[in-house]
């Protein structure tokens, strides 16, 4: 669900499963940079574990390179070209 929409700046969440709520704030920077901000929210009154994966998509033709990722950040940095 779309709860803010500005022309650089989208705010939506959603639920991957029962009582999980994600929260995303997706602000682009350049036309080369956008930040993605998620808040994982557990709805119920019992502990949940759930294990999360970073996914990139990449269309044929499309390349990576210089890709670091900076666990102590949160972060992955990469540089790509299509």
């Amino acid at each position: 669900m779309v709860t803010v929409s500005y022309p650089e700046m989208v705010l939506f969440y959603y639920y991957p499963q029962k009582d999980i709520k994600v929260e995303v704030t997706m602000v682009v920077h350049s036309s080369t940079a956008t930040f993605w901000q998620f808040k994982i929210i557990n709805e119920c009154a019992r502990v949940i574990s759930i294990s999360l994966a970073p996914y990139l998509y990449k269309k044929k033709g499309a390349k990576f390179k210089n890709i670091e990722l900076n666990s102590g950040r949160g972060a992955i940095y990469f540089e790509h070209s299509e």
